[in-house]
């Protein structure tokens, strides 16, 4: 960041980026949302590869253009947050636990609102409990909680991780049992 202009601060682009002035970046982000939402429609068609195609475009504009104050640079990192929770979203719906666990993490690396965080965390709760890393997922809801401890979607999560949690130690016992007697 420099400071070269009384009472702002002007953010420098790192290699392969561009600051833009608010006008220029009103039209980056519009877009990348013409993207985002491509890839939205595509999304509820369960066109996925269609939908990922999308998704990255709207990434690789807001990846590419920086803020050319700490204002603007908020509003191309709350984009940036949404369209990784909509590529983690598909991820999921594509059964591919672990990329989008990554864009959570992305998503968790960014200075965002805590309503973006709150939402990073429970997808990757949701998708570490497609992994089945019970342990991690309630961690991961835990944190989510704290953040909003009065959202409704935490109460389901948690009894969903924890019938899967219980249904797959039954399972693990039955075939230590199984083993036990030589019926496995």
């Amino acid at each position: 960041m420099r400071e070269d202009q009384p009472g702002g601060t002007e953010l420098a682009a790192g290699p392969h980026q561009a600051v833009l002035p608010s006008h220029m970046l009103v039209e980056a982000l519009n877009e990348h949302l013409a993207e985002r939402h491509a890839g939205n429609r595509a999304y509820k068609q369960q066109q996925y590869s269609k939908a990922h195609h999308h998704y990255m475009r709207a990434l690789a504009v807001v990846n590419f253009v920086v803020g050319s104050n700490l204002d603007d640079q908020a509003e191309v990192d709350h984009n940036k947050a949404i369209v990784l929770m909509n590529l983690a979203a598909l991820h999921m719906a594509t059964q591919e636990w672990g990329a989008a666990v990554t864009c959570s993490d992305d998503v968790l690396k960014l200075p965002v609102s805590s309503e973006d965080a709150c939402k990073a965390w429970l997808r990757r709760s949701k998708a570490n409990l497609g992994r089945h890393e019970y342990q991690a997922a309630l961690q991961d809801l835990i944190t989510a909680a704290e953040i909003e401890p009065w959202n409704e979607d935490i109460p389901v999560l948690r009894s969903r991780i924890l019938q899967a949690q219980r249904a797959a130690a039954c399972t693990s016992d039955k075939l230590l049992a199984a083993r036990m007697f030589g019926l496995a």
